[in-house]
Formats: C-alpha cells, sequence, structure tokens
C-alpha cells in the first residue's frame, strides 16, 4: 500500500494548503514523517494511509485500496476547511516495461440531483436535471463507496428558490444514496435508501415576521370560507369556552383546547370548505395559548400533525415551539400530485406529538385559519 501511494502523482493533489512535492509524499508514505506532514494510524491498517499538514490539522489526504490480483484501485480524498475532493484512481504496472502513465482517474456516475429526492418531490426548474457534483458527499472504506446528497448546502442553495414561495422543502424528502461495492474487478452500483427517510411526506413551518412594508399577518385569512369541529373540547372554565370555532375568530384571548385525559394525542381537528375560494393549501397558526405568557408556558403546544385531505392521508406538518404566528402549506409547488381543494373538502389535523406544558396537561391552539384567495 505505502509502495504504490508514493507514487501517486504529488500534482494531483490540488486542494492542499500548501503544496506538497513527489519526494515529502514519498517520504511521509513510507517512513511516517517529512518536514511539513506526518501519517496517522489508521483503524483499517494496511488497507489505508492518512497524512496530515503539521501547521493546518484540517488539510488531511486519505488514500484507500482497494485491490485484486488483476487490477489496483486508490480512493483519494482532500480536505480542508472549505474544500472537500474525492476521486478513485486505477494504477497500472508493467513490470517488464517503461510506463510512466501509471496512473488514470476512474469516472464516478454523473448523478443528477432528481435522483437522490423522493418521487414524490418535483425540484424547481432551475435545479431539474442539474448534475449533483457540487452537493456530493463520498464516504469511503475498504468495500467500496457510499455517495450521498449534503442535503444542507443543498437546501442552502434553494433557500431562496421559488420552492420557499410553496413551502419548505424539508431535508427528509432527501430518500436516496447510492453504494459502490468493490468486487474485486469493479465497482457495482446499489441504489439504497437514506437513513431516516419516510415515505410520508413532512412539512415545516415558516415564522411570520411583522413587516412593514408588506401586507399585514393576516391580509390573507380566511376564517369564513371554512367550518370546524373537533373531537373533543375542553370543558368551560368559568365564562371562558374552549370550542374548536375559537381558532376561527382572531381573538388571542380565546383558544381551543382538547377535553381528554392526558395529552390529547389522537385528538383531531377538522375544517371543511364551505366556500368557492382558492382555500385548503397554505395555513396560518399561532401555536398554544397565547393569551399571555405563563398560559403559553404552562399548556401544551402541538409539536407534530398528521394531515388527511377528504380521509387521504397527506402527510405530517411539524410545529415550531414558538408563540409567534407560523405558516405551512400542504400542496406546495414541488410535491408531485398535491391534493387540490373544493367547495366541501374536509382537511383534519390530527395531533401526533405534543411539547410538554410546565403545569397542565391541556393541548391548546389559539389561531388556525386558511389563507389564500378568498375576496
Amino acid at each position: 500500500m505505502s509502495l504504490i501511494v508514493s507514487e501517486f502523482p504529488a500534482f494531483e493533489l490540488t486542494e492542499l494548503v500548501e503544496e506538497i512535492s513527489q519526494e515529502e509524499l514519498a517520504d511521509v508514505v513510507t517512513d511516517g514523517d517529512s518536514p511539513s506532514w506526518t501519517r496517522t494510524v489508521s483503524d483499517v491498517g494496511r488497507a489505508e494511509v492518512v497524512i496530515k499538514n503539521k501547521l493546518a490539522s484540517d488539510n488531511s489526504v486519505r488514500f484507500t485500496l482497494f485491490r485484486s490480483s488483476n487490477r489496483t484501485m486508490v480512493g483519494v480524498q482532500q480536505q480542508n476547511a472549505q474544500v472537500s475532493a474525492s476521486e478513485i484512481w486505477e494504477y497500472n504496472y508493467d513490470v517488464n516495461g517503461d510506463h510512466p502513465e501509471r496512473w488514470n482517474q476512474y469516472q464516478f456516475t454523473e448523478y443528477k440531483v432528481d435522483s437522490f429526492f423522493t418521487e414524490k418531490v418535483i425540484l424547481p426548474e432551475a435545479f431539474r436535471g442539474d448534475e449533483a457534483t457540487p452537493y456530493l458527499d463520498y464516504q469511503f472504506s475498504t468495500k467500496g463507496v457510499t455517495v450521498s446528497l449534503n442535503k444542507w448546502s443543498f437546501m442552502r442553495d434553494v433557500e431562496s428558490n421559488s420552492m420557499e414561495l410553496g413551502g419548505p422543502l424539508d431535508p427528509a424528502h432527501v430518500k436516496y444514496k447510492y453504494i459502490l461495492t468493490w468486487n474485486g474487478e469493479n465497482f457495482t452500483e446499489e441504489k439504497v435508501h437514506e437513513a431516516g427517510h419516510e415515505e410520508m411526506m413532512t412539512f415545516t413551518t415558516s415564522v411570520i415576521e411583522p413587516n412593514p412594508d408588506g401586507p399585514g399577518p393576516h391580509e390573507f385569512d380566511c376564517p369564513h370560507g371554512v367550518t370546524v369541529t373537533s373531537s373533543s373540547s375542553l370543558k368551560n372554565q368559568g365564562s371562558a369556552s374552549y370550542l374548536p370555532a375559537n381558532m376561527l375568530d382572531a381573538n388571542e384571548n380565546t383558544a381551543w383546547s382538547e377535553g381528554v385525559e392526558g395529552n390529547g394525542v389522537g385528538e383531531w381537528i377538522e375544517f371543511k370548505i364551505t366556500a368557492d375560494f382558492l382555500i385548503g393549501g397554505s395555513w396560518l397558526l399561532s401555536n398554544g395559548y397565547s393569551k399571555n405568557k405563563s398560559l403559553w408556558d404552562q399548556n401544551n403546544r402541538i409539536q407534530k400533525l398528521k394531515i388527511l385531505v377528504d380521509d387521504q392521508v397527506v402527510g405530517f406538518v411539524m410545529l415550531a415551539n414558538i408563540s409567534a404566528f407560523q405558516s405551512f402549506d400542504i400542496a406546495p409547488s414541488w410535491m408531485r400530485n398535491a391534493p387540490t381543494f373544493k367547495k366541501g373538502t374536509r382537511i383534519r389535523f390530527i395531533i401526533e406529538e405534543v411539547y410538554k406544558g410546565s403545569r397542565f396537561d391541556d393541548t391548546v391552539i389559539s389561531y388556525f385559519v386558511p389563507t389564500g384567495n378568498c375576496g
């Protein structure tokens, strides 16, 4: 392994803080030390060599050996604070002749960004069909290579895209990764599910910030376009009621609370569209009891809701544990076969998880309305 790596063309190591000469590469790989570099102990013994820069510890090169009696391949991963570069090179050795071109770069499959996402997602046109190379992570082992999409890098690039206007795209919608297994002659590819992926769609919320130059936070609220029922309601406490209709009245002093023993998981709210308005996809909500900070802290807030449209499961929405208004969309522009809405459509939200209150075990919502075109 050390002999092979010592012959790797040093000029191909282009992501180093400082250049390494061919002689110094050979010294550090074979002897374990050189003026600027040191070799570290590898967990996989003779199948891997790692060298690190002495002055920049985050600058390293990892060489991983894939070998058979007929073929030798070396994975090369360069790492610094800003860049990670991963390549595979084939090492050719002709014992009987002059063979100066010993190293040839192995070409990875050119993956598209779309191929990592669930089939339920339609990427925005600006990214659809784009090569995934800028967003890929490669994890080498002696058995092969795992190729996955760096979710956070990709999401950062699309957060200001039109996709965001239709609701945030959750990283959980990245469904696939690729396993390249070394079989002694080549790498065989398998497309597998990412850990943590859920087949059910998951939506997240956006916090509504006051905007003095734009429409007010309730400019597009449509409480008059729906009726609402619930599986239970807390009994009146003196003159205060906790009926589901309280969620539509825009009064922060009123709220709905489920009325069963325990934290209300499994209880539901159901809206029915009663007008020919373009509503049902987007929603605005005030999570918890917003009458005052003490009551907000003392009572449960909703963490996760399951969504059904006309009894068909659409997915889940994760709510933030905040008192500010938050919005979400259950039919975003990036969703393939998104639900449609018309007069008579029923949208049910079932409590799946809650944030625990400090005193009471009642789960409360102060405001919950569809938004859209309801003029």
